[in-house]
């Protein structure tokens, strides 16, 4: 994935791990080249990303988020 800094807030998603972070157009268009180019960092970001959606939206995460609110 490639998004902006904006994009990324509150995702927790980190530059070069998880996605590429770019804020300009063109740095943006270098970021989607690169990683269409790269297909070892093509599978470590999908890698990175899909674990830290698992980490924080998953279900599993969900239900540590309900248990905590309700103090169970």
């Amino acid at each position: 994935m490639v998004t902006t800094s904006q994009g990324a807030e509150g995702m927790y998603l980190k530059d070069e791990e998880s996605v590429l972070i770019a804020d300009d157009p063109h740095a943006f268009a270098e970021a989607i080249l690169r990683l269409y180019r790269d297909p070892e960092l093509w599978g470590r970001l999908s890698t990175g990303g899909l674990a830290v959606m698992e980490a924080h939206f998953g279900f599993e995460a969900a239900r540590r988020a309900i248990v905590e609110a309700l103090h169970v």
